[in-house]
């Protein structure tokens, strides 16, 4: 009994292992039926081609009219455009305007001129910190010489006025002693720094003339930049003295832009218009021409294919597959 349980799991499991090899070829076999079956190839081609057509015709009977159009609006807008410039010309305050860059560039010029005035006073300081390092330069060189020759006679015999091979004092009122030179050496030592202060004072005074000279630099820029302003009020200030000299005014500038608005708003309701019977011009031909009884016949058929390959995983459909190949699998080994 055992003995028959096991040979009947394992033809079970050979049969369920056969029927999901079957399965994926009868899918397989499945979708290549609905491809052939439900079809939109022609359909699809044909579809295209009359849109084709259509976009053509559409283009050829609106698409130049409303170029023309949109060519007019954008000349308008920019004669707008030139009017609502030339009417802030006619109603900008140039003497404020003048008035308030003259007292920048005057506040700009005293800024400039007090920097001149404080780099040219640090010339002097300037003077004297070179003048202070030459000194202490001189005062260390001569350190070094008495230490030089303190040395240079402690090592020279006593025939040479020297004092080599004798025991030096550490201080004596008369003679060498190494007092002396601990002195020397202390004066050098002082002169040393003397000449790195000076050094350093002269770096000070020097950035602070670069940073001086840099402020300058940057202020001359801004009074460039407000002299190139000033300039350019002036032209246009100019500018409006030459349009009302012949004969504009702020009144025949506003009846300009009013006309302008008027020729505008017309050119962009003609655009919208012809836009729209372009719409209506493609929607009429699709119907005429098929297209849309094409595109319904394409979604009606797409909606069968659906149907058809969902059939595929009903469980009936799944049971009666099933059922076949056991039939059809038990008989090929009986």
């Amino acid at each position: 009994m055992i003995f028959d349980r096991i040979i009947k799991y394992v033809q079970e499991a050979r049969i369920s292992l056969s029927f999901k090899r079957q399965e994926a070829n009868s899918w397989a076999r499945h979708q290549q039926t609905a491809g052939v079956r439900f079809t939109t190839d022609k359909l699809t081609r044909e579809i295209t081609e009359l849109l084709t057509a259509i976009e053509s015709s559409a283009a050829h009977r609106f698409d130049a009219e409303i170029s023309s159009h949109s060519a007019y609006l954008v000349g308008k807008q920019a004669e707008q455009e030139c009017e609502h410039t030339k009417l802030a010309l006619f109603t900008y305050s140039y003497k404020s305007k003048l008035d308030e860059l003259y007292d920048s560039k005057q506040v700009l010029l005293n800024d400039k001129r007090d920097l001149f005035a404080e780099r040219d006073s640090l010339s002097e300081p300037l003077t004297e910190a070179f003048a202070d390092k030459q000194t202490a330069y001189s005062e260390l060189n001569s350190a070094k010489e008495r230490v030089d020759d303190w040395h240079r006679k402690s090592k020279r015999t006593p025939w040479l006025l020297g004092n080599g091979g004798n025991k030096m004092p550490k201080h004596s009122l008369f003679g060498q002693s190494f007092g002396d030179l601990e002195a020397y050496k202390s004066h050098r030592d002082s002169a040393f720094q003397d000449v790195n202060e000076a050094k350093n004072t002269i770096r000070r005074i020097k950035d602070s003339q670069k940073s001086i000279s840099n402020r300058i630099r940057g202020i001359s820029e801004k009074i460039g930049d407000v002299m190139s302003e000033i300039g350019n009020t002036k032209a246009q200030r100019s500018y409006m003295y030459a349009l009302k000299d012949t004969g504009v005014t702020v009144n025949s500038i506003k009846t300009v832009i009013d006309r302008l608005n008027v020729d505008i708003r017309n050119a962009k309701l003609s655009i919208s218009q012809l836009k729209d019977d372009r719409l209506a011009h493609i929607m009429q031909s699709r119907i005429a021409m098929g297209v849309v009884e094409r595109e319904e016949e394409v979604e009606r058929i797409e909606t069968q294919k659906r149907q058809f390959l969902a059939e595929f995983d009903r469980p009936e459909s799944k049971l009666q597959r099933a059922t076949v190949h056991r039939e059809a699998w038990l008989k090929e080994r009986t």
